[in-house]
């Protein structure tokens, strides 16, 4: 088995810090990198956009997911490489355990998830209890942001209370179809219409910091990947903003011959 990748680049885009990981679950190490740097703190929620709801959980690492804001990097990167799930699905109720993270919202479009261990659905929550507090994660299954009716999101965003301590997390397998096969990148035009709805632009202007996943193994190989994320960076970075995205692609997407990409039905 490969072993994850838990290097991460940072840039920061008109007061924004981004974050780019090729394996999802490092996203842990660069929230609580951004902890560190008091961008967010205690308590933060989090909006989730991917094709998985990754709310998959092992009970045997809750004691370790306790002392998070305490590990140093090389801890949290040896955590994430020997003990949080293959499957990069595992490290946001780890957050949630440490916590970091409050509730959460997860927009996807995969049917099956796991429900973690340590919690229970009701209708679309995911309820979670964590050293006796209570976590809500909201399920809002749609397959593409621009058709969601914000004022169901607002209400959403009501209750979870948030106020600037926001997390928005991508991974750019949202933005695929499934064509003979393999997962694929849609149609440029429609990730464009996402990236510029009202409710991404309320969110990323609401969030504090930006993880994004390349996962390029879920994208359809790394030239797919590449193009999903020059398109929704493109839309991201108006006006020409700089941010280099040859050196995100030369660090995560060159070695090519590595991955075994994802097939789907």
């Amino acid at each position: 088995m490969t072993q994850k990748n838990t290097d991460y680049l940072q840039f920061d885009l008109n007061g924004k810090r981004i974050y780019f990981v090729l394996d999802h679950s490092t996203a842990l190490l660069t929230w609580k990198k951004a902890f560190d740097d008091k961008i967010i703190n205690k308590g933060a929620t989090i909006f989730h956009i991917d094709k998985h709801t990754d709310i998959y959980f092992d009970n045997e690492n809750e004691a370790k997911s306790k002392q998070i804001l305490e590990m140093s990097d090389l801890e949290i990167k040896d955590f994430i490489q020997t003990e949080l799930s293959a499957s990069n699905d595992e490290f946001i109720v780890n957050a949630m355990v440490s916590g970091l993270i409050k509730d959460g919202i997860s927009i996807y479009f995969e049917e099956s998830f796991d429900r973690p261990n340590n919690g229970r659905i009701e209708g679309d929550i995911v309820k979670i209890v964590c050293n006796g507090i209570k976590h809500k994660y909201y399920l809002y299954r749609e397959k593409d942001i621009s058709n969601i009716d914000s004022t169901d999101i607002q209400t959403i965003l009501k209750n979870l209370e948030i106020s600037d301590n926001l997390i928005l997390d991508i991974d750019l397998d949202f933005f695929t179809d499934c064509k003979d096969g393999t997962m694929m990148p849609r149609n440029l035009d429609a990730i464009y219409n996402q990236i510029n709805s009202d409710l991404f632009s309320e969110i990323f202007k609401m969030s504090n910091i930006i993880s994004i996943a390349l996962e390029p193994s879920h994208c359809g190989g790394n030239e797919e990947c590449k193009n999903i994320l020059s398109s929704v960076m493109n839309c991201i970075c108006s006006n020409s903003d700089t941010l280099n995205l040859q050196y995100v692609n030369d660090k995560f997407l060159s070695e090519v011959s590595l991955w075994k990409y994802i097939d789907c039905e």
